[in-house]
């Protein structure tokens, strides 16, 4: 299967292009672990994954935690819904820019990061009517 890495030329994240609506074979898949184990932050254009295909990738990473909470999605527990609707709170992260890695969001994009040796700060720098709404999966025992 067909694989381009793109570095954002930031200290971290990497553009992958790969169709991720397709299964990956091991070769394949171990090119993105061990890119997004370089880059630390890996974002896919145009991921328009289903549900079971978010939870099927995101589980070659490892065990997914599947959390009780209110957020969760109805049918499947590793999957958290993380939306703007109601945002509350100051939020706090590194700020100094030559260590920070700002995605510019478009539809479908998937983007991951290693929680061990990034720390992720979600930005609202945008207001309603603008809406946001995801759909997070957690590894956990990671590869």
């Amino acid at each position: 299967m067909s694989i381009r890495i793109t570095p954002t030329g930031a200290a971290l994240g990497a553009r992958i292009d790969v169709d991720l609506t397709l299964p990956l074979d091991d070769a394949t898949f171990d090119e993105v672990r061990r890119a997004f184990y370089q880059y630390e932050v890996a974002y896919f254009r145009g991921a328009s994954l289903s549900d079971e295909n978010q939870i099927r990738f995101s589980a070659r990473f490892g065990e997914l935690r599947r959390l009780k909470l209110d957020q969760l999605h109805a049918k499947h527990p590793e999957i958290f819904i993380v939306s703007n609707i109601r945002e509350d709170g100051k939020y706090i992260g590194c700020t100094k820019p030559e260590f920070r890695y700002r995605h510019s969001w478009q539809e479908h994009d998937l983007v991951m990061w290693d929680d061990c040796s990034t720390q992720h700060k979600a930005n609202f720098d945008y207001a309603l009517p603008l809406r946001r709404r995801m759909h997070r999966t957690t590894v956990i025992n990671g590869l």
